[in-house]
């Protein structure tokens, strides 16, 4: 490295900053398997985005049945989503819990699945087969787990809970602006 007189002054460069006034979007976890006699294996994931609408996030707890029905989005409906996170908020005691409980809690599954509406029956002909709605699950949550996504189409995404022998599951579901 060359050297410099000794009569040599450096002026420091103010930084510059750009102000913003939008919203930006965080995301860190760390998801890890953990075995026995084996290190860890760990996927982390740290991200953000700048979101470009002002809108305020929507967040709503709700009762999932054991039929399928569309999320509520709230004043988002209609509009693009950023990111959807459903939680399945079952799984919580206040006490120890007994066999049957814990058993009654692990069947509160919430399952998602994507709604595909059949055809206009007025354009069908009698020779057409039966026009059911179809869903096509793509994901579960189990009792105290989650799922965070940006759906391309939220308006189709739907819910139910698998199966509950003694009541529904309780959810609770935050939408984020795109």
């Amino acid at each position: 490295m060359p050297e410099l007189p000794p009569d040599t002054t450096f002026q420091a460069q103010p930084r510059q900053f750009k102000a913003t006034n939008k919203a930006r979007l965080g995301v860190v976890e760390t998801v890890y398997l953990q075995q026995p006699e084996v290190q860890p294996l760990t996927v982390e994931s740290r991200f953000s985005r700048w979101l470009d609408s002002e809108e305020q996030p929507y967040q709503r707890r709700f009762i999932v049945s054991t039929s399928w029905s569309p999320l509520d989005l709230g004043w988002l409906k209609g509009q693009a989503v950023g990111m959807l996170i459903l939680k399945n908020e079952e799984g919580k005691f206040q006490i120890q819990p007994t066999e049957v409980q814990r058993e009654e809690v692990n069947e509160r599954v919430l399952e998602l699945a994507y709604h595909v509406p059949q055809p206009d029956p007025k354009s069908r002909t009698m020779h057409d087969p039966p026009a059911d709605d179809l869903y096509l699950p793509f994901a579960q949550i189990r009792p105290g787990e989650s799922v965070r996504f940006e759906p391309v189409d939220p308006q189709r995404i739907m819910v139910r809970c698998k199966k509950s022998s003694t009541r529904q599951a309780k959810a609770l579901l935050t939408v984020y602006p795109a």
